[in-house]
């Protein structure tokens, strides 16, 4: 079973944060070399392990894939606010099980945040001068 989980953290520690949860899947990894190692004696189910090797690899090849995809954007998003708005984007990353990835609409998604909270931030502003001048 998964789970989507999402959490705030200081941006100084987002990669601190991601480290720790990409050094997880070592657990998986290690779990899996444990499985197909040589071991002595007789190994009667060769195929199950090897079976059960692939399907673990693959769970740690999406997730390893997911985080690098949200590391690829937070520093897109990072360095983004600190170009001059009329640089051209740079070229989008692809990743290998996929296509390109969504970085533009993530983007504009913020843009369109920033605008409605500076529009909130100026009504506020605005009724703050009427009440002033009523009072």
């Amino acid at each position: 079973m998964r789970a989507t989980i999402k959490f705030e953290v200081d941006v100084d520690q987002v990669e601190n944060t991601m480290a720790t949860v990409v050094a997880m899947e070592a657990d998986t990894l290690r779990a899996i070399a444990d499985m197909i190692d040589v071991n002595p004696g007789p190994r009667t189910m060769v195929l199950e392990e090897v079976t059960e090797a692939l399907r673990l690899l693959s769970e740690v090849t999406i997730q390893l894939h997911q985080y690098q995809q949200m590391l690829g954007s937070f520093e897109q998003a990072k360095f983004e606010t600190m170009l001059p708005q009329s640089a051209a984007p740079s070229p989008v990353p692809s990743h290998s099980t996929g296509g390109p990835i969504d970085l533009g609409s993530t983007l504009d998604n913020m843009r369109r945040l920033d605008s409605f909270i500076d529009s909130i931030n100026e009504q506020g502003s605005e009724e703050n001068v009427v009440e002033a001048k009523e009072g």
